[in-house]
């Protein structure tokens, strides 16, 4: 209970600072931010700012913020290889889809809401926390290090909506009688765009404390619950008018659950990935598109969009080459590891170092991450990331497919 405490008081001092002192940031740092190549805002933006809420496929940096200790390595090589100066606090080698999407619609990569004191909030957030689920209560099996396998946080998606509330509360009370060029406007709230990608935690977590297959897919609809009404609360609470929920990648194609769960040759599909952990994925995805259609019939003057990751992901897997990939099996293991026919061991992942058997084993990276569908044990690559954003962009993996694209919007792609 302490620890627990602890944890939520940690992380409203963080919310309590982030929303207080961002509008002390000097114009001048506004300006040298401005400046840069990351920081870079086009004049006509197709939305005014952009909110994102999900887990560790999204996350910039705010489990770092709250878990310094267990997130540390994420603030080290070779995370952010591909990005370098700019690609901490990423499960990834490079750029997040959340990255190439706001770029594409003309903003930059948000700030992390838990680490916004040192930076600027004026086009949105990232609410976002790498470890958290939907469903409230999950924990792993005390037979993995968590730490390693896979870091989880006890936030969940409501919270992060809690977290949005409260920074609209904030921002609102800090601009009255006061010209506030450093956050967002309270007005162009339910005008920016709303990006949600959750679940991926809640399944990860049940199949690695090992859950029963059919207990899983019980849970798919109390799952794909959570993201609706949390799409639902934020059109009829806060009005906000263009939202796109993204369906999740093949778990059952991940080097983790490669290694972890071997199987007989029956349980792989043609490209190798594991047919039943896929099964589970594939009955998300399918119930969450049918709830966005819900949505968007009960509420006609919402734009609501379906992201299509996990087809990205079948794109590649079924011609590598033409996207600049490996061929399988190669294309299947970890960009960073510390080998094993995945390049996966659980005990010693991506940036770790562990001292075994007499020998220092190191989860280091490998010469070329783009051609790798996964840049660690769970997490596409960067060079995933880029394809993904660019389809929902374009609208080949968007349902409908101008749902990024409102009037007058022309995607931009010049920071791919």
């Amino acid at each position: 209970m302490g620890a627990f405490r602890r944890t939520w008081l940690i992380a409203f001092l963080f919310i309590r600072l982030s929303t207080e002192l961002v509008p002390v940031v000097s114009a001048h740092t506004r300006k040298l931010d401005n400046s840069s190549s990351l920081f870079s805002v086009y004049p006509t933006p197709c939305f005014p700012g952009t909110f994102i809420f999900g887990d560790s496929l999204v996350d910039n940096g705010n489990a770092m913020a709250v878990y310094p200790d267990r997130f540390a390595r994420l603030e080290q090589d070779p995370f952010g290889v591909s990005w370098p100066g700019h690609g901490a606090d990423r499960f990834c080698d490079g750029k997040l889809i959340g990255d190439y999407l706001s770029w594409g619609t003309g903003g930059f990569p948000m700030s992390a809401y838990l680490r916004s004191v040192q930076t600027l909030l004026f086009l949105g957030v990232n609410l976002a926390a790498s470890g958290s689920t939907v469903l409230p209560g999950l924990t792993l099996n005390p037979i993995f290090q968590d730490d390693e396998v896979f870091p989880h946080t006890p936030f969940t998606l409501d919270q992060q909506l809690q977290w949005y509330k409260h920074f609209m509360f904030r921002d609102s009370e800090l601009s009255k009688g006061r010209s506030m060029q450093n956050v967002i406007p309270v007005g162009s709230f339910n005008s920016s765009l709303h990006l949600i990608i959750a679940g991926y935690t809640d399944y990860i977590l049940q199949f690695l404390s090992g859950w029963p297959e059919a207990l899983v897919l019980a849970s798919v609809t109390g799952i794909v619950n959570g993201i609706s009404d949390t799409a639902e609360m934020l059109h009829t609470t806060h009005k906000v008018k263009d939202i796109v929920v993204v369906n999740l990648p093949p778990l059952g194609c991940t080097p983790a659950f490669l290694t972890i769960f071997p199987g007989d040759p029956d349980d792989y599909d043609d490209y190798g990935c594991l047919t039943s952990f896929n099964a589970a994925i594939e009955l998300h995805n399918e119930e969450l598109f049918r709830a966005v259609l819900t949505l968007r019939a009960k509420y006609p003057d919402l734009s609501l969009s379906y992201g299509n990751f996990y087809r990205t992901f079948q794109d590649i897997l079924k011609h590598p080459s033409k996207f600049g990939f490996h061929s399988t099996p190669k294309l299947l293991k970890a960009c960073c590891g510390a080998g094993g026919k995945y390049n996966f061991e659980p005990n010693v992942t991506c940036g770790a170092s562990v001292f075994a058997n007499g020998k220092l084993h190191n989860g280091t990276a490998c010469k070329e991450p783009t051609k790798h569908l996964f840049w660690d044990g769970f997490h596409p690559s960067g060079a995933v990331n880029r394809i993904a954003a660019i389809s929902f962009l374009n609208g080949t993996a968007l349902y409908p497919s101008d749902g990024l694209r409102p009037p007058n919007c022309k995607p931009d792609f010049s920071q791919f």
